[in-house]
């Protein structure tokens, strides 16, 4: 049986971070090849859906016992495992929901924000 996906750009979704790194998340399946080059889609699957799920989990690969999706601006570092726990996950839920095309944006802003800095520092210690 197969499983339908949304279009990434078609949702909102919960921010937050991941293990540090922001996210943004959402109950819907979505086709991952709708998520922008640079960006990070994983399924994840939660023991709301699935008992036999202790924890929340990330799943390193596309599967059809998913039942959401989180996208990151980096890639998560499974250590050559096939999940990796979510058990560090905070969702702000005092924001807004964002689009992706929204949370692109404060990702290139908070990225060209620490380059700023760091160029600001370099010039400082010469």
């Amino acid at each position: 049986m197969s499983i339908k996906r949304v279009n990434a750009n078609s949702m909102l979704f919960e921010p937050g971070t991941l293990n540090g790194i922001p996210m943004i998340g959402t109950g819907a399946l979505l086709e991952h090849e709708t998520v922008p080059a640079g960006y990070y889609c994983y399924d994840v699957c939660t023991p709301d859906e699935y008992p036999e799920v202790k924890n929340a989990t990330v799943l390193r690969d596309l599967s059809d016992h998913a039942d959401g999706c989180i996208i990151l601006a980096e890639p998560l570092d499974f250590q050559g495992k096939e999940e990796l726990s979510m058990e560090n996950l905070i969702v702000y839920e005092d924001r807004f929901m964002v689009g992706l095309d929204e949370f692109i944006r404060q990702s290139e802003e908070q990225e060209s924000s620490l380059d700023q800095e760091q160029n600001t520092y370099l010039a400082q210690s010469m």
